[in-house]
């Protein structure tokens, strides 16, 4: 009888300390795909901006985390650009973040972990367009890699860009709000 009321002693103590959802942790970000060397949610203040815009309402929120005068695309730190995408069409005013190195990188040698599914696509430029491959994960992570050597400011293989962007329940929820 005392090891059943130690057991459910324990299990309440364990489920109150970790296990009980509420609205803090309910919304938490987590993108565990984040490839070695460049896990930003590992840095505290762009673990803050990638919360912030992807859970704010509003602008205000985010335009504080970020340099002065920064409209559109800026200058985060020595290493980032910062960018933002805005998705309406699921009437969340759901933000991705989007980091763009200010020097290159080679991803040339870079597997990416079968939990990533990818695709094509072009940066349309009449003089230098831009192709690449996608990398993206279920938890709305997506790499951006080079794909040819058309674009003079790229090699094949380096990286375009790394987005934080909507899970798959969120991009399911937004097709279907717009009939695809």
């Amino acid at each position: 009888m005392k090891v059943v009321a130690v057991f459910l002693s324990l299990f309440a103590l364990t489920f109150f300390a970790f296990g009980q959802p509420n609205e803090k942790n309910k919304n938490t970000l987590q993108y565990p795909n984040e490839l070695k060397g460049f896990k930003l949610m590992d840095d505290p203040k762009l673990k803050e901006l990638i919360t912030v815009a992807r859970t704010a309402r509003d602008w205000k929120a985010v335009k504080k985390l970020l340099p002065e005068n920064c409209d559109g695309i800026c200058n985060y730190n020595d290493d980032w650009q910062v960018s933002f995408i805005e998705y309406e069409p699921n009437g969340s005013d759901d933000l991705a973040i989007v980091f763009k190195p200010r020097k290159n990188i080679s991803f040339a040698k870079t597997t990416f972990p079968k939990d990533f599914v990818s695709g094509f696509g072009q940066i349309p430029n009449r003089y230098e367009p831009t192709n690449y491959i996608w990398y993206r994960d279920k938890y709305g992570l997506k790499y951006r890699i080079i794909s040819d050597d058309l674009n003079p400011k790229y090699k094949k293989g380096d990286l375009l860009s790394i987005e934080y962007g909507q899970n798959q329940e969120e991009r399911k929820r937004s097709s279907e709000l717009l009939g695809q």
